[in-house]
């Protein structure tokens, strides 16, 4: 459970509680038990929080690397981010967690947190180049979104905690990223991998 008083983040749970201060860059966690789990928590939910206040913004997503730049993959459970990340023949940020944060304009990066997967190379952040919505389908179509309905896909995959003053700065963010980054909605199969596709989009847009 958690609940935003005070300017903190009260997280409550049967292993644990925590105090997340995002303004202050600070975190206190009482543990019940000694498991991983707890800290690992924390650590995510603090840095979720704590994005927005600097520009950023916590996405569920994969994040891939093709030529130098940046290609974050969202959509619902099922549209096929893990898939591709597990696929992708160029370096992978995370199958399941990246962050953008402010760069020229802004950077790609990598969050520490994976899903099913892992990547074998270090990967550092990239500038964002594109931001990717994914459908499945019977081909491949690649389609560049208009900014409000870049804005309502993208939305629902910001993972900023429930709280006012986090998601006010939030959506100030998610305004100026979907303004200075192509959103596109990509159709496509697994039996068709689509990574020529994006790389020539990429390179066009990035030229």
């Amino acid at each position: 459970m958690q609940r935003w008083r005070g300017g903190r983040l009260l997280s409550s749970h049967r292993s644990f509680t925590a105090e997340i201060d995002p303004a202050a860059a600070r975190a206190r966690l009482f543990r019940r038990e000694t498991r991983a789990y707890p800290l690992e928590t924390v650590v995510r939910t603090a840095m979720m929080a704590r994005l927005p206040l600097v520009g950023g913004l916590p996405l569920h997503a994969a994040g891939v690397v093709l030529d130098g730049r940046g290609v974050a993959f969202f959509g619902p459970s099922g549209a096929g981010k893990t898939t591709l990340a597990a696929t992708c023949p160029h370096p992978v940020l995370s199958d399941e967690l990246v962050a953008i944060a402010a760069g020229q304009p802004f950077d790609l990066v990598p969050s520490g947190f994976w899903g099913e997967g892992r990547s074998a190379a270090r990967v550092r952040a990239a500038p964002l180049a594109a931001l990717v919505a994914l459908d499945k389908g019977p081909r491949t179509a690649l389609e560049q979104q208009g900014p409000r309905a870049a804005v309502r896909r993208l939305v629902d995959s910001v993972t900023v905690p429930l709280a006012p003053p986090l998601w006010s700065q939030a959506l100030r963010v998610l305004a100026a990223v979907v303004g200075a980054v192509p959103v596109y909605r990509l159709e496509w199969t697994p039996e068709v991998p689509p990574w020529d596709v994006l790389a020539a989009t990429v390179e066009g847009a990035s030229a």
